[in-house]
């Protein structure tokens, strides 16, 4: 049986890969140009912190941004950081068991991005 998409994931889709054009291409305007394994590591952040925001602007995915802005390295940034925490007031205030879930996910998730983070840290100052 062959999915077909309806006419809302067909709309989310375009928003959402409209987005990321305009925030990749926001980003890769700010970037010095470099070569070789750097230009790839910093192409690659740039492509998951494009979908980590427009995940973030749609609302939609919210635990999958942050997923994606923590491997990009991006939740450190003041606006992200914002828009986080905007999401998480709402979600703590709904009293909907499906936001309650998702506020759980993102706060595990968050914890956890600045857990590894503070070791790397930690393990990076001892050396």
């Amino acid at each position: 049986m062959k999915y077909e998409a309806s006419p809302q994931d067909e709309q989310f889709a375009s928003e959402l890969y409209d987005r990321v054009a305009g925030h990749r291409s926001e980003l890769m305007n700010r970037t010095e140009q470099r070569e070789g394994l750097d230009a790839l590591a910093e192409t690659a952040a740039i492509n998951l912190e494009s979908y980590g925001r427009a995940y973030l602007d749609l609302s939609k995915g919210l635990p999958r941004a942050i997923e994606l802005l923590g491997q990009a390295n991006a939740l450190r940034k003041p606006d992200i950081q914002a828009a986080i925490a905007d999401h998480l007031e709402r979600l703590g205030r709904s009293a909907t068991e499906d936001d309650q879930k998702q506020l759980i996910e993102i706060s595990e998730k968050l914890l956890s991005f600045f857990r590894r983070s503070a070791a790397s840290s930690a393990t990076a100052a001892t050396q």
